[in-house]
């Protein structure tokens, strides 16, 4: 690739991820198309989601084409570098210009900036969302989220909207939760990277004026040593994160006051959502992952069978018996429970979240009838949560 190309392009993916970025401009056009004159590529938010808006101006008409970041680079890089011989980079600090007079000749040039900084980089084409999360929070400039002007990472937004989801479901949650112990014990299973931990702490202590101590489980060694330097760097004195797996994990004082375990792979849901029955949590918040364990077993006696012959429909079904059965077990042990979408399914299949509020410590054994003919008209010997409940009893 030509130095200068290079260049430009690398500068055009860093102003995209550190909020230099105001517009691009293409001229000169070589193509075939005749009638088209320029490009205009501006950064907007279309569904809370970063997108490049191409702007194409033909001589009686505009045509405007949406695409994610990552795809929009891709577009320019493999096609419009080919038909357009004259780029400018428009940032915040400063202009770049490429003119291009062959694949091995082109001029990189840096000029002043001639646009106004105050130009408004990433205009929302819906009404403009106000999350509980505010952009400028320092965890998320310090985790890789947002600058530090508060300017969110094009490629981090639907992790910044994840946590805004999730900090929004557990500000419900909160009302119902008695918060005479302090501090409020809170344990997260499977902690990884930290994101949803470091929210949590942050908007406890900022915006609900808690005093709560919560524990980050997590297997690998790496990623508790880089969360429990951060903590520190952010004075988190209430957040510490420890290295064990779920199974391993014994409550110090036999009593939790919310669990969270999101994207525990298969059966670590099933171990987390009992730690959480086991210690008589008041809140139990997990968004299951994987479903290898009832898909395996999984043979129906009913009509059904003729549907669940394919394969992708069968992964489905899995899913949705795995999750009700788990919704269904936390409310024979006196939970009351709700399964809903955590995150659209267009960013990620994993989008289902279950939660439940301990509404009693009596077991309500008249729900073990329905979870008993679900079991048998899909051939399930065993659910992993059961199986753990039922040996704590005989214990």
């Amino acid at each position: 690739m030509n130095n200068s190309k290079k260049q430009f392009l690398e500068s055009l993916h860093t102003s995209l991820h550190d909020g230099q970025f105001i517009k691009l401009t293409l001229s000169s056009h070589v193509g075939l198309e005749s009638d088209l004159k320029n490009i205009y590529i501006r950064l907007v938010l279309i569904k809370d989601t970063p997108h490049l808006s191409f702007i194409y101006r033909y001589n009686m008409r505009d045509i405007t084409k949406n695409f994610v970041v990552d795809k929009g680079l891709q577009h320019i890089d493999n096609e419009l570098f080919t038909i357009f011989k004259s780029m400018r980079l428009f940032l915040k600090d400063k202009d770049i210009s490429l003119q291009i007079h062959s694949d091995t000749k082109m001029r990189l040039s840096l000029l002043e900036p001639s646009q106004q900084k105050t130009t408004q980089t990433t205009p929302n084409h819906n009404i403009e969302k106000q999350y509980l999360v505010a952009p400028t929070r320092p965890y998320l400039h310090l985790l890789g989220i947002a600058t530090k002007q508060g300017t969110i990472l094009p490629s981090m937004y639907d992790k910044f909207r994840q946590i805004n989801k999730f900090i929004e479901i557990i500000n419900s949650l909160i009302p119902a939760i008695k918060t005479k112990n302090e501090p409020l014990n809170i344990v997260d299973m499977g902690s990884g990277k930290g994101y949803l931990t470091f929210a949590l702490y942050d908007f406890l202590t900022t915006d609900c004026h808690l005093k709560p101590h919560i524990e980050g489980i997590e297997m690998r060694q790496n990623l508790v040593d880089y969360c429990n330097q951060m903590a520190q760097q952010l004075a988190f004195e209430g957040l510490v994160f420890t290295q064990k797996t779920i199974q391993d994990y014994k409550s110090k004082s036999q009593n939790i006051d919310m669990l969270i375990a999101l994207h525990a792979c298969d059966t670590a849901t099933d171990d987390a959502i009992f730690k959480g029955i086991a210690n008589h949590a008041q809140a139990i918040i997990v968004a299951p992952c994987c479903h290898k364990q009832i898909r395996k077993q999984l043979h129906c006696q009913t009509e059904l069978k003729a549907i669940l012959k394919n394969g992708i429909l069968e992964e489905r079904q899995a899913e949705l018996l795995t999750d009700g059965l788990r919704a269904l077990l936390m409310q024979q042990e006196g939970y009351d429970t709700k399964v809903f979408e955590f995150i659209s399914n267009e960013h990620t299949s994993k989008n289902i979240m279950i939660t439940g509020l301990q509404m009693s410590i009596i077991k309500n054994s008249t729900i073990n009838n329905t979870i008993e003919t679900i079991k048998a008209q899909f051939g399930i010997e065993q659910h992993h949560l059961q199986m753990l409940l039922q040996n704590k009893e005989t214990s």
